[in-house]
């Protein structure tokens, strides 16, 4: 018994049953069949076999990438010859081919803008992207500014500092929130140690000493046994007499400056030096940024 089922839209036909399938578009039509063998059951009993399935998926697919291909050419000989032109005229072909290569046209420039809207799209984030990083920088470098610019106005007045617990003779000089406490650890197993940040809190600046105090850490160089200020690639590091470990502090950005600057002034006052030339290389910090106005990550000290 033959079972089966087919339709169609406009010039286009399909149908399909047990005994094959066919498709069909206006005055052409192809068609396959196959044969079924039979195989036992269980109870002996005997079945149609689906081996046929896999070449009815196969020409299912062929059929479905040849109408997706040439669905334009089909339409415009159709439409041909619906409107007189002979099955095997070069009417039919030309109108054909007409429809075919006006779809393909139609899809290359939707291709196109589809692509050229992707473009400016992508132009734009980035355009708004590079403008929220210049106006985040420009931010930064005004906090800078600013951070440079009190504590050139602490020096100017100074010794009129703040008494500290630290001594009679300590006076703050500066202090920052913040900042990252960086000592020598080992990254990777059996490799060297490098300067790592391993807490962040408060670094306080006076007269004689410099503290750190974070959440976990506390630290403490003393002026008159700090060797030297060694800047790094984003801290300052400040060696001591008599002790192995070097350890330091990295500002964030908004006080790398200032930070540099009132390290090196109390520097300079633990060794009895001029605190005007310190006072003097800030100003000229200050001046050279409100001059330039460029922004820049440097982290060279500024004294």
């Amino acid at each position: 018994m033959r079972i089966g089922i087919g339709g169609g839209i406009g010039p286009f036909r399909a149908g399909i049953s047990t005994r094959g399938i066919g498709v069909g578009v206006g005055p052409l039509s192809a068609g396959t069949g196959w044969r079924s063998h039979r195989r036992r059951s269980r109870r002996g009993r005997t079945s149609s076999s689906g081996a046929a399935l896999p070449f009815l998926g196969w020409v299912l697919i062929a059929t479905g990438l040849y109408l997706l291909v040439a669905w334009p050419w089909l339409l415009g000989s159709w439409v041909a010859v619906q409107l007189g032109a002979g099955p095997d005229s070069s009417t039919r072909n030309i109108v054909g081919w007409t429809f075919e290569i006006t779809v393909a046209v139609l899809l290359l420039v939707l291709w196109q803008r589809s692509a050229a809207r992707g473009a400016r799209r992508r132009a734009q984030e980035a355009a708004a992207l590079a403008a929220a990083q210049h106006a985040a920088a420009l931010r930064e470098q005004a906090d800078r500014k600013n951070a440079l610019r009190a504590l050139v106005a602490r020096a100017e007045t100074y010794p009129d500092g703040e008494q500290t617990g630290h001594g009679t003779a300590s006076r703050l000089l500066a202090s920052f929130i913040g900042v990252d406490l960086v000592e020598p650890r080992v990254i990777a197993r059996g490799g060297p140690k490098a300067q790592t940040r391993i807490d962040t809190g408060t670094l306080e600046i006076t007269t004689t000493e410099v503290t750190f105090q974070g959440a976990t850490k506390f630290r403490q160089w003393r002026w008159k046994d700090v060797v030297r200020i060694e800047p790094g690639a984003d801290f300052l590091l400040l060696p001591v007499r008599n002790r192995t470990t070097i350890s330091g502090a990295a500002p964030s950005g908004t006080d790398r400056d200032a930070l540099t600057g009132a390290l090196y002034w109390g520097h300079a006052l633990s060794r009895g030096e001029d605190p005007g030339a310190v006072v003097a290389e800030l100003k000229a910090e200050l001046a050279s940024q409100d001059d330039t106005g460029s922004i820049d990550g440097s982290t060279e000290p500024v004294c």
